[in-house]
């Protein structure tokens, strides 16, 4: 502190009669300006955050590890500033899933029936809408070298071929290039994959094959009669 130091003689803010500002009364006002600006960011920067209730937060697992375990934790919602989030707990293993029509409760981690009008498919997951391609999904196009074109029509690397989504499906391309549909998922126990489809043109060749020969995994379709 200054306090030791005398403030100047005379008239107004520190500034000696016809004189230069006093040194002294220079350094403090100076300090007190200092403890001024500080003593107004205090209340705010060090407000402690308000308590978390349930409503503020929702829960997630970690990604699995090599042991196939993994933990369930707790995520702020956005734009929520809270403190006390739930300590993280170890998760259901990486393997566990609920059965048809129940869903699992993440609070408890308990399967629980599901309310009246909705559904679960347990470990399964559903594509039906098709306004653009869902997250797992991939186009590879290439040429079909065994189609006899002159070299002048030829499709350059087939860049613009590729299935469309149209809302409730997922069309092929019509040109010379040959297009799969590829999805990519890691699987955590047996299980099969459905597709539905309709096959209106029977010039195109067309199949489902498993690029990686998963024998826990089984190939079913159902074809859609063309209108």
């Amino acid at each position: 502190m200054l306090l030791a130091l005398q403030p100047a003689r005379g008239r107004g803010w520190g500034r000696s009669a016809g004189g230069p500002w006093s040194p002294a009364w220079l350094c403090c006002w100076a300090l007190a300006g200092c403890q001024a600006a500080w003593a107004g960011d205090s209340p705010s920067s060090g407000r402690p955050l308000p308590p978390c209730q349930e409503k503020d937060y929702h829960f997630e697992y970690t990604e699995c590890d090599s042991s196939g375990s993994r933990w369930r934790v707790a995520v702020p919602n956005s734009a929520v500033d809270c403190s006390g989030l739930p300590d993280p707990v170890r998760g259901k293993e990486c393997t566990f899933s609920c059965a048809s029509g129940e869903y699992l409760e993440m609070k408890n981690q308990v399967c629980s029936k599901c309310a009246e009008g909705t559904y679960s498919l347990g470990s399964g997951i559903k594509f039906d809408e098709w306004d653009e391609l869902p997250a797992g999904f991939s186009n590879v196009a290439t040429f079909m070298d065994t189609v006899v074109v002159p070299s002048d029509s030829r499709p350059d690397g087939c860049n613009n071929s590729s299935w469309i989504p149209r809302g409730n499906y997922i069309e092929s391309n019509r040109d010379d290039c040959t297009v799969s549909l590829i999805y990519a998922v890691h699987l955590k126990k047996s299980g099969y994959v459905f597709f539905e489809y309709q096959y209106v043109d029977n010039n195109i060749f067309f199949e489902f094959f498993d690029k990686d020969h998963f024998e826990s995994v089984q190939l079913k379709s159902s074809r859609v009669p063309n209108i």
